[in-house]
């Protein structure tokens, strides 16, 4: 018999000391999760099996939260009579594929590539996070297609006039958010835009300091314990 309940995952929380609300979703002797990327309290949960309202009112998002949580366990259990009807076997893989947005879904990838630069920022990682942030601001769609990496590469050589390290950098951090967004399974797998799309590699070549140049650093005149002095011996 194929189940599916709706829970607070007490094991994961994020710096507010909130939890992900998840799917349980049963089949048989198997299950598996679906996140909602829902995060809330302990105490704004209702652990009641027979309550309507999972999201205790003392949320301010109470409404919105158990719309969205009844909004997936609908689709879950569409899918459930679904297979019935074809007479198929229900599978937890096949009750979260369902959850997943298809291939024309207007997940928007702007916000949530916006959200996880938010996170880098408030994680210290200030330069990976303006990378983002500046790759974000130049992607005129809200879905990524083969089609619109290819486009997307054209215009950023012929019309900006970027060098290949530069378009290189670009879409590695592109592709680091769609695959971040595929293991959250925002995304298809079979979706990615990057299966027929290598990243550029360019190979590059790093000038070094020569010896001499190295020597005259370490007997460069120094006042001990100045900033450049402690600046110059990490350096070396």
């Amino acid at each position: 018999m194929a189940k599916i309940t709706p829970i607070l995952w007490k094991g994961k929380k994020n710096k507010k000391g909130e939890h992900p609300i998840y799917l349980r979703l049963e089949a048989g002797d198997k299950r598996q999760y679906f996140s909602l990327r829902i995060y809330i309290r302990p105490s704004h949960w209702n652990p009641s099996l027979t309550a309507n309202k999972k999201v205790r009112a003392s949320h301010r998002r109470a409404d919105a939260f158990n719309t969205e949580i009844r909004s997936a366990i609908k689709t879950a259990e569409d899918e459930i009579d679904r297979l019935r009807g074809l007479k198929e076997t229900i599978t937890p893989a096949l009750l979260k594929a369902s959850l997943l947005p298809s291939a024309n879904s207007r997940f928007d990838f702007i916000l949530y590539g916006e959200r996880y630069a938010d996170e880098l920022h408030q994680l210290g990682k200030i330069s990976t996070s303006r990378r983002y942030y500046s790759n974000l601001r130049m992607l005129l769609f809200d879905r990524l297609t083969l089609q619109f990496l290819r486009d997307y590469r054209t215009y950023q050589v012929g019309m900006l006039g970027n060098k290949e390290s530069t378009v290189a950098s670009t879409f590695r951090a592109i592709k680091a958010l769609v695959n971040r967004a595929i293991k959250e399974g925002l995304i298809r797998r079979d979706d990615n835009p990057f299966i027929n799309f290598p990243v550029p590699n360019p190979k590059s070549s790093k000038a070094k300091l020569s010896l001499a140049e190295i020597e005259a650093i370490v007997t460069l005149d120094l006042d001990e314990d100045s900033p450049i002095w402690h600046t110059r011996n990490y350096f070396l």
